[in-house]
């Protein structure tokens, strides 16, 4: 089985960075980076370029020009780039834990998407002055390390900590359906055709991923949600991009589609082909 993971990003090579530090010490599941760049400025752009040239591990880049938040229309670009069967969907703030890729391809199933769930936030007072090893060598997943840094939200000690049987049962009561996280999921190349990929038309942070977790569950691609076996973290920032009126907008398309009853996007896959 060949695995792909694609990375979104945009104007963000300082977070990337740490991801990349996380994906560099990845357990022995072989994997690929796709990383989907929506129209970062040039110097961003030359600082990916020169990341992704640090690492052993196969990458490549698809960009487009920027013009807005078009993150659906550049996840359906990187999809055609790659050739692998498993899609894992991540973010450039999102640092994996060492057993990420594993954890999702050695649990997939064709007909099922899994995801990761709900993040757990490290604040920019910890995350600003990272270092490589305590990426490397487990610290950043470490909910004891976190607390001696000043972050004592219980979410750390409950998500991190987890061992063994305990990480089954959490996440049997963690369990939701329809709930595509695209900072961490993974389906199968095959499912996310047939639902012609992410919709084109959602073009605002907000949504975005939730609007593609239903289609697929319609069209019979049923979710799992492992909040408790697929463990990353994301470096926390502001939001100032955020506007509550274009979230609702994403929302009345589900909704509208919903009624539909569409399981495939009105632009997606089909039309970035052409």
């Amino acid at each position: 089985m060949k695995v792909s993971v694609i990375i979104s990003t945009y104007n963000n090579s300082e977070a990337l960075k740490k991801c990349l530090w996380g994906y560099s010490v990845q357990e022995s599941e072989p994997f690929d980076l796709i990383i989907a760049d929506d129209g970062s400025r040039k110097d961003e752009y030359e600082r990916i370029e020169a990341l992704c040239a640090s690492h052993e591990f196969p990458t490549k880049i698809v960009t487009q020009e920027d013009k807005g938040f078009r993150k659906t229309r550049i996840l359906n670009r990187a999809i055609l780039a790659s050739k692998a069967d498993l899609l894992i969907f991540s973010d450039s703030d999102i640092v994996p834990r060492n057993d990420f890729v594993s954890s999702h391809a050695r649990f997939s199933k064709k007909g099922f998407y899994r995801t990761g769930g709900s993040h757990v936030n490290i604040p920019e007072s910890i995350h600003r002055n990272l270092k490589k090893e305590d990426v490397c060598n487990g610290n950043l997943f470490d909910w004891k390390w976190l607390a001696e840094q000043g972050a004592s939200d219980k979410k750390y000690r409950d998500r991190l900590a987890a061992e063994g049987v305990m990480v089954a049962v959490k996440n049997l009561l963690s369990w939701r359906s329809n709930a595509f996280a695209g900072c961490n999921a993974s389906v199968w190349r095959e499912d996310i055709l047939r639902v012609n990929g992410f919709e084109e038309k959602i073009e605002a942070v907000g949504a975005d991923d939730l609007e593609i977790g239903i289609r697929l569950a319609r069209a019979g691609v049923k979710g799992r949600r492992y909040s408790y076996s697929h463990v990353c973290v994301h470096l926390d920032h502001p939001r100032p991009y955020w506007d509550v009126e274009k979230v609702k907008q994403n929302r009345d398309l589900i909704r509208s589609q919903k009624k539909l009853g569409a399981t495939k996007a009105m632009i997606g896959i089909s039309e970035a082909k052409g």
